[in-house]
């Protein structure tokens, strides 16, 4: 339950860079994006990120794992 309300929430949020949702949650930036997935079989979701380089690769990654920590904080 608690996924679906992140999901929905991370699609609803305004968001910088460009989102698609044909696979999971993926937002788009100059260069990067991060994908969010939920697990199909354990109550989880899953992030891949990529980056120009791998700086940049990291700093997606953590700032989306931040959004949604807080999201789950918000619960």
């Amino acid at each position: 339950e608690m996924i679906g309300r992140i999901m929905h929430r991370l699609i609803s949020e305004p968001y910088a860079g460009s989102l698609d949702t044909s696979d999971g949650v993926k937002f788009l930036v100059d260069g990067g994006w991060v994908l969010v997935l939920p697990d199909a079989d354990q109550p989880m979701l899953r992030l891949i990120a990529e980056g120009r380089d791998a700086r940049m690769t990291h700093d997606l990654m953590m700032l989306h794992v931040a959004r949604i920590e807080w999201m789950i904080d918000m619960n």
